[in-house]
């Protein structure tokens, strides 16, 4: 067995690498403006409540429809949130994996090792726990970057795909802090909605 492709090989192996880090970037791009945009608006709406002399709301059950309010606005942010940020943390390990290989791939070109394609390699499923622990807080074993029961990418994609799961990315720590931001508004206006 040769121990270099044919350089048409390399090239679109290269090609490929390429083609999904610039990909992945702009999804990454995409879902970080979608969460912002709306974690902004979230921190406005609930700023000019926690400032102004009409919230909660006066009248009959005023005091629980504040509540009621406060809870079901801060479960449908947070649900939005994390549909944004999850994409956001998939994208950002794909394409740090896609990075990487590029780099490695500048000074030495793809073997055939490297292009055979993935073994399947059964994984355990992420715990309930964890999903369900990673809305409070994020979790970095809560997201994968691959699957590999069922990949069709070569084995050294995965590899690095794998690899990136078990180091992360700057993407969990920004996850973080606006969940713990948005934890810590919610609440402030819950404490506000329930007081006197």
């Amino acid at each position: 067995m040769p121990s270099q492709l044919p350089s048409d090989a390399a090239t679109r192996a290269v090609e490929l690498a390429r083609t999904l880090h610039d990909h992945y970037a702009t999804y990454h791009d995409h879902k970080e403006s979608m969460a912002y945009a709306g974690f902004t608006a979230y921190l406005g709406i609930v700023g000019a409540a926690l400032f102004t002399d009409s919230w909660p709301p006066s009248g009959a059950h005023a005091k629980e429809l504040g509540i009621g309010a406060t809870v079901v606005f801060w479960i449908a942010v947070l649900i939005y949130l994390k549909f944004q940020l999850l994409r956001r943390r998939w994208a950002a390990l794909r394409q740090a994996g896609c990075e990487r290989l590029l780099a490695r791939w500048v000074a030495k070109e793809p073997s055939p090792d490297d292009l055979r394609l993935a073994t399947t390699k059964s994984r355990a499923p992420v715990s309930t726990w964890l999903l369900v622990t990673d809305w409070l807080v994020a979790r970095k074993d809560a997201v994968r970057a691959v699957d590999t029961d069922q990949s069709v990418y070569p084995q050294v994609f995965v590899d690095e795909w794998v690899k990136r799961e078990l180091d992360g990315t700057s993407a969990i720590r920004h996850e973080r802090l606006i969940l713990l931001t948005g934890w810590v508004l919610f609440i402030a206006l819950l404490c506000r909605s329930a007081g006197p």
